[in-house]
């Protein structure tokens, strides 16, 4: 298991950013809801939706251009977290990136907040799989995990 990230494309070191830790592997908090109907024992469960997540990142800044990593850490884009290397979220950086007063106070730790949506989707399945056989033609374009 390796500390970094990879955020757009772009891995952390590369940007003078190192991940001091990394969110843990957790299971998609799913809603439901619980029905009770009368002459049944227990209840009947109704699944609603899975939930978005956020999850926090510790970075500590080592060098590197400030005005350059205040931009790569913004937006949408995809991430893949050091601790779950063949999968990544779509996600966004939901928090204000406070660098410039890291900088200036010479506090070299900062938090990044990542929006995850709620699946994560499988680094190969980025990838198309075309199968040709017997006049048959299956194209596969990826997939997401539950998780």
């Amino acid at each position: 298991m390796e500390n970094t990230l990879i955020w757009k494309g772009i891995k952390a070191e590369d940007m003078k950013v190192e991940i001091v830790s990394l969110p843990p592997t957790e299971r998609t908090e799913e809603e439901v809801s619980e029905l009770e109907i009368d002459g049944r024992g227990g209840t009947l469960t109704e699944h609603i939706r899975w939930k978005s997540s956020t999850k926090e990142v510790i970075a500590d800044c080592r060098g590197g251009n400030p005005r350059e990593i205040i931009d790569w850490l913004s937006g949408s884009g995809n991430v893949i977290f050091g601790n779950q290397p063949d999968v990544y979220f779509k996600a966004r950086v939901s928090n204000t990136i406070p660098l410039e007063q890291v900088i200036e106070n010479y506090l070299y730790s900062f938090p990044i907040e990542f929006s995850c949506q709620p699946f994560k989707y499988h680094i190969d399945g980025e990838r198309t799989i075309v199968i040709e056989e017997n006049n048959f033609l299956l194209v596969n374009t990826g997939s997401h995990i539950k998780c």
